[in-house]
């Protein structure tokens, strides 16, 4: 033992060397106990040379963070903002046509999924993005959750503003009388 440099108690990045393993061929491999709990086996040089400095789980650590952009896929209003980002920007996108060609434009601070989710909050059950003025742009104000029977009185084609059926329920009547009444 008094030919290898006793390595015991050192610390090597998460590792902390606890014993002699054993020898092979002349190389000493060394015992640790990694800062996540796991041991590991090492050689000394291998230690002293830096080339291993955990059992692997800070290797794991730095992937994660190193990949992870915003981490705000699992919040419910992701999938609101994409799709709402790649209609405004994407002229692929089928419905490009209705909303980025004819100048509908996004807040430039909601282009971070971060920032649209805090204004939003969570997504009503239901519920997707609506705009209140729908010749105008996805911008604090102009933005809200709204039920499928809101967007659908919220579209371009529509004779009277807020929707037939709402004027209709507005003026006590029924909605064929209404309808009847509106020119095509």
């Amino acid at each position: 033992m008094s030919r290898y440099k006793d390595l015991t108690g050192r610390v090597f990045g998460r590792l902390i060397v606890q014993s002699l393993a054993f020898i092979k061929h002349q190389r000493p491999s060394w015992l640790c106990l990694c800062s996540c709990g796991n041991k590991k086996t090492a050689t000394a040089a291998n230690l002293l040379q830096g080339y291993v400095r955990s059992c692997g789980c800070l290797n794991r650590d730095v992937r994660r963070e190193r990949f992870t952009t915003h981490n705000m896929s699992k919040h419910s209003a992701y999938r609101s903002w994409e799709a709402m980002i790649d209609r405004c920007t994407n002229v692929r996108n089928k419905d490009y046509p209705a909303y980025g060609g004819r100048g509908i434009a996004v807040h430039f601070p909601w282009f971070d999924p971060r920032v649209f989710c805090t204004y939003m909050g969570e997504k009503p059950q239901g519920c997707s993005v609506g705009r209140i003025d729908n010749d105008a742009g996805y911008f604090p104000g102009n933005v809200e959750w709204q039920t499928p029977k809101q967007q659908g009185a919220n579209k371009r084609n529509n004779v009277c503003p807020g929707g037939l059926a709402a004027r209709a329920r507005k003026l006590h009547m029924a909605e064929t009388t209404l309808r009847k009444r509106y020119p095509r």
